[in-house]
């Protein structure tokens, strides 16, 4: 009787990409904003790309680096998803939500009081006047 040598089976090759950012900060409305998407495994070179949803008006991913940038333009919030691509064309995807506040703008020195006291306080400069 003949003697059959059985091999595993060879794993599936290299292991895909794995994003690893789960979420991004906010941003202002008129402010710089740069942050990286991050991947571990998979097989460089990387290419990023948007495949659902878009980034707020002002940003734009970068395809090649992972790192979303620029000057946001209106403040509100985007949901979207991050794809990325190996040179295997292996791929993962995450989605994100990114909220854009409005801009802030301060004029001179502004000083916060209470409701009350800001009453007392335009009395007061009212009865300077007379």
């Amino acid at each position: 009787m003949p003697i059959i040598l059985l091999r595993p089976a060879l794993a599936g090759g290299p292991p895909s990409p794995t994003i690893t950012t789960t979420s991004l900060p906010g941003g202002s409305v008129g402010a710089l904003y740069h942050q990286m998407i991050l991947v571990t495994s998979g097989t460089a070179p990387y290419v990023f790309s948007i495949s659902a949803g878009a980034l707020p008006s002002g940003l734009s991913l970068n395809a090649a680096s992972g790192e979303i940038s620029g000057t946001p333009l209106i403040a509100g919030g985007a949901s979207f998803t991050v794809l990325v691509t190996d040179a295997l064309a292996q791929t993962d995807d995450q989605g994100f939500s990114l909220t854009i506040a409005a801009a802030v703008v301060v004029v001179g020195e502004i000083v916060l009081l209470r409701h009350r006291s800001l009453r007392a306080v335009a009395r007061h400069a009212q009865r300077g006047r007379r």
